[in-house]
């Protein structure tokens, strides 16, 4: 499966439940004039070495199981899928604070871990180390900036 599929073919395995009306306010992609919006990082900037290790180990996960992280420019230079228009193609900005993402990447870290381990992408050693690291820029012992690019794409059904 061509990585830019990934996130829209899981979303559309188990749709979640709709606010009544919602969708007929955004637009059902599948009629004509429906739009499918797409969301996907592009570029991750960061000056701080635990999340930066952090993404590096992500990456080599997500390349073992033939995805990438950093999707937006793979989705940018795809031609519009047969029935489908680009209305907008941006790149959107967000920068939280650095501890608030470090306590992310860490519940995220936890999860996966034991996949990078089996994967052969880090050893536990390595991770607990990472684990500890960004431990501290969650609890603001260290100072610094993570900044994503994201990948902001509108299509219209035709």
């Amino acid at each position: 499966m061509p990585a830019g599929r990934r996130l829209l073919r899981a979303a559309a395995a188990q749709p979640p439940a709709r606010p009544r009306g919602g969708a007929r306010r955004l637009g059902d992609p599948a009629r004509p004039g429906g739009l499918l919006l797409a969301d996907e990082v592009d570029r991750i900037h960061t000056d701080l070495p635990a999340l930066r290790g952090y993404l590096e180990v992500a990456a080599a996960l997500l390349a073992a199981r033939g995805h990438t992280l950093e999707i937006g420019p793979v989705l940018a230079r795809l031609p519009d899928p047969p029935g489908l228009v680009r209305r907008d193609d941006r790149i959107g900005h967000l920068a939280p604070p650095a501890h608030r993402a470090a306590a992310m990447l860490a519940l995220n870290l936890a999860v996966w871990r034991g996949e990078a381990v089996r994967a052969g992408v880090a050893s536990a050693d390595q991770l607990d180390r990472l684990a500890t690291d960004l431990a501290a820029v969650a609890d603001g012992e260290v100072d610094g900036s993570i900044r994503w690019e994201l990948r902001q794409l509108v299509l219209q059904r035709t």
